[in-house]
């Protein structure tokens, strides 16, 4: 009788191969940024809070809400797209609710770090987002790896306010 166990083994291995050895990025590998964040940013006038929330990715869209809250009141905010076709992956921002003509296309992802390029955009010329341990990431804008005034938004996991079911009834 012949033995067949190595040969289950060597089919094991070679499928676990080719489900971790993909060719190009897919949005699962951006999970690391769903979820709900906060950090605090500066302004002129006083420091205020930034909330940030990404959705879980589907097989070609994650979508994104970001707001900066200063006294109380919201100063800015943006929606972001990220987006997954034949090209590849890319962050389609929509600040102040307003599409961008500028699509920002994922040229490098390593573990949990992302960045996100146009090198044609006035600024950000790049979009940086990386975990920095348990329950923590930095966002960070720059005009290129060689900018020491890009802008840093450290971050931490928050809960999600208004994504839970209170106040939410279920009618007959």
């Amino acid at each position: 009788m012949v033995n067949l166990v190595p040969l289950f083994l060597l089919i094991a291995q070679l499928g676990a191969q080719a489900t971790t050895s993909r060719s190009s990025p897919d949005l699962t590998d951006l999970a690391f940024l769903s979820g709900c964040w906060e950090g605090n940013f500066q302004s002129r006038q006083s420091s205020g809070t930034i909330e940030e929330f990404y959705t879980t990715p589907s097989q070609n869209v994650m979508l994104g809400t970001t707001r900066y809250i200063l006294d109380g009141r919201t100063v800015q905010y943006e929606f972001t797209a990220i987006l997954q076709d034949s090209s590849g992956i890319f962050l389609r921002p929509y600040p102040g609710g307003t599409r961008s003509p500028h699509d920002f296309h994922l040229t490098q992802i390593e573990g949990q770090r992302a960045v996100f390029e146009n090198p044609e955009h006035d600024y950000p010329k790049r979009i940086l987002y990386w975990s920095t341990g348990e329950g923590s990431r930095v966002a960070r804008i720059d005009a290129g790896a060689d900018d020491p005034e890009g802008m840093e938004w450290k971050m931490r996991a928050a809960p999600c306010p208004g994504w839970r079911s209170e106040g939410i009834h279920e009618h007959d």
